[in-house]
């Protein structure tokens, strides 16, 4: 039987119902944008450098699927499963992902710019170096994942879970943090200036570490119960402090 000549592939990719099965298949490098593979099994396919420009993945498996440097901009990717899948270097901004399983998926230097990745699970994530500007992260469970040096100016992290996150260099700034946990978090040398925090005191830092993390602009003060922000009383920092004492968190500066 005559092998499929790349074009031929695609063609047939189109064909295909959205049940496909293409597990292990090599998808790189094709042209693929706008196509229909809405759950198809795609565990560890290679899509390394594939174009999927406004396609539809929704409800996809694409567990330890290969896509470093794929370009996914304004695709579909709602309810699909990329857990432990290889997103490095990855163009998905604008794309809705709600309620999608990125579990110790790698995403570094990812382009996540105004993605929406409503009630997504990212815990272990990897998103160093990710872009996240204006970017949905409402309701998101972060345990443990790493953000160090992301980029996330402006998006949205209501009631967020981001325990045990590393946000080490992190830009937060005019970030909406209202109720995000941030409990045993690491913001050292993060960038908060403008940040909105929850005034109920829901926004938690018990046992985090914000050490030399820029303040600049937060309005609100944080208590020395349990870590908790709170706008009971104002900010006490200035250029002669070594060390401000705040309960369980401790900013130096």
């Amino acid at each position: 039987m005559a092998e499929l000549t790349r074009q031929q592939l695609i063609l047939a990719l189109v064909a295909l119902p959205h049940s496909a099965n293409l597990a292990g298949v090599d998808l790189s490098e094709l042209q693929l944008a706008g196509i229909c593979l809405s759950k198809a099994n795609l565990y560890r396919a290679d899509l390394r450098f594939t174009n999927l420009e406004e396609s539809d993945l929704s409800g996809a498996s694409l567990i330890q699927a290969q896509m470093q440097r794929t370009t996914l901009h304004d695709a579909n990717l709602n309810e699909a499963d990329l857990t432990r899948a290889n997103l490095s270097d990855a163009n998905l901004a604008h794309a809705s992902m709600r309620s999608v399983c990125l579990m110790a998926a790698k995403m570094e230097q990812a382009i996540l710019e105004k993605v929406n990745l409503e009630r997504s699970i990212l815990c272990e994530a990897n998103l160093d170096d990710a872009d996240l500007q204006e970017a949905n992260l409402n309701g998101c469970n972060l345990q443990g994942a790493s953000l160090r040096n992301a980029n996330l100016r402006r998006a949205s992290l209501i009631n967020a879970n981001l325990s045990r996150a590393d946000l080490s260099g992190a830009h937060l700034e005019d970030v909406d943090l209202t109720q995000v946990d941030l409990s045993n978090a690491i913001l050292t040398d993060a960038h908060l200036e403008g940040a909105i925090l929850d005034q109920s005191s829901s926004t938690h830092l018990s046992d985090g570490s914000i050490e030399a993390a820029d303040l600049d602009g937060v309005n609100h003060a944080w208590s020395g119960q349990s870590g908790a922000y709170s706008s009971d009383r104002p900010k006490q920092m200035n250029a002669s402090s070594d060390s401000v004492d705040t309960g369980d968190v401790n900013l130096d500066f």
